[in-house]
């Protein structure tokens, strides 16, 4: 398991992320996404974490967890905030086209005409899972999301974006949280 500490402004999360070699037999079955996140959040807490709620107590702070999966990867960032992660793989020759609905005219174009939309494409797909996670609103859509206004509206979230490996890691926090908060 590789266990790294990212700097977030005066803050650090703590990210755990696991291969799991069985995750490909996981991923083929027919269990709808919110199953899955529940299982794989449920492994974590049971089996890496040692905890039986949702958030985790250490000393007197409380901390809270987002998970999420790629391919053989399992993803936990650990927090005294809320907060959503994920992690995709960054996939080559995605046809733009084919996301109408999860992308605005506007994120197809800067990925159409970015130098490298493969990354860009991933950046954004993981920035909208964050968001939706830590809102804890899958009902919503994609494209109900615009990563303009996200990334411009600095008064709303803290965003980080990362590579690891052949992935993309992002991670959005509510600035609101911060306030009055000591750093890990």
């Amino acid at each position: 398991m590789n266990c790294f500490c990212r700097k977030f402004g005066k803050f650090s999360l703590f990210f755990f992320i696991k291969s799991v070699d069985t995750i490909e037999a996981f991923q083929r079955g027919h269990l709808k996404w919110e199953v899955k996140q529940k299982i794989f959040t449920s492994h974590f807490k049971k089996n890496i974490m040692r905890v039986s709620s949702n958030s985790i107590l250490v000393g007197k702070q409380k901390y809270f967890f987002s998970t999420s999966y790629s391919d053989k990867y399992v993803i936990l960032a650990l927090s005294h905030m809320h907060l959503g992660v994920d992690i995709e793989k960054i996939q080559r020759n995605n046809v733009i086209s084919d996301y109408g609905m999860i992308f605005s005219k506007d994120e197809l174009e800067r990925i159409r005409v970015s130098s490298n939309p493969d990354i860009l494409f991933t950046i954004f797909w993981t920035i909208k899972e964050s968001l939706i996670k830590l809102k804890n609103d899958d009902s919503k859509l994609f494209n109900s999301y615009k990563i303009n206004s996200l990334l411009l509206d600095d008064s709303q979230f803290l965003l980080n974006y990362f590579q690891f490996k052949n992935y993309i890691i992002s991670v959005l926090i509510k600035k609101g949280e911060l306030e009055g908060r000591s750093p890990l």
